[in-house]
């Protein structure tokens, strides 16, 4: 098997970033993660709420081409794995407006983005989605509430329906979730 591009995704306190260093460093494979920028996700949010959508999808879009560029290539170009901390349906999460009709969001952020920005296609994407009360243990919407929280798992359960690519896994065990993703990726 040649070398694959893997990205965890799930909502906050779900546990991925833990989990994508834990597996890269066990299996071997690059540990990266998005975004690259770490003030980037206050900036768009910025740049939405003063209108300036255009703005902050290019924001987005030169973070994303720069980590692909200068870290996820080089590493499938030299023969390694690469498992990813967030990636393509992030956006579906970040860059959610409030009010907005879900399922038209869902169909217009990927056009829109795939239009303005390099893609890759992962070999596999994992969602991890632990349960609320799960969530809310570890601390989930403390900043923005239950509904919140809501929103984005069904965001990205949404996301995976019709999709083989993209993997759900349940569970709130780390260990029982670290040993499901560990057979996805093997």
């Amino acid at each position: 098997m040649g070398a694959r591009f893997y990205v965890i995704e799930g909502p906050e306190k779900s546990g991925k970033s833990t989990l994508s260093k834990r597996l890269a460093q066990e299996l071997q494979f690059e540990y990266t993660y998005e975004p690259q920028d770490p003030g980037l996700r206050e900036r768009i949010q910025e740049l939405w709420a003063k209108g300036q959508l255009g703005s902050a999808f290019d924001a987005f879009a030169k973070d994303r081409n720069n980590h692909l560029y200068q870290v996820v290539y080089p590493a499938l170009l030299a023969g390694r794995s690469v498992v990813c901390d967030r990636y393509y349906h992030s956006m579906l999460v970040c860059q959610y407006l409030p009010g907005a009709d879900l399922k038209a969001w869902m169909r217009s952020v990927p056009s829109f983005y795939r239009e303005h920005c390099q893609v890759l296609e992962p070999h596999k994407t994992i969602v991890l989605m632990p349960s609320v009360k799960a969530l809310e243990a570890r601390g989930a919407g403390e900043d923005g509430g239950h509904q919140f929280w809501v929103i984005e798992r069904y965001m990205y359960l949404q996301a995976a329906l019709g999709d083989p690519s993209i993997v759900t896994v349940s569970g709130d065990d780390p260990e029982y979730v670290a040993a499901m993703v560990r057979g996805i990726l093997l």
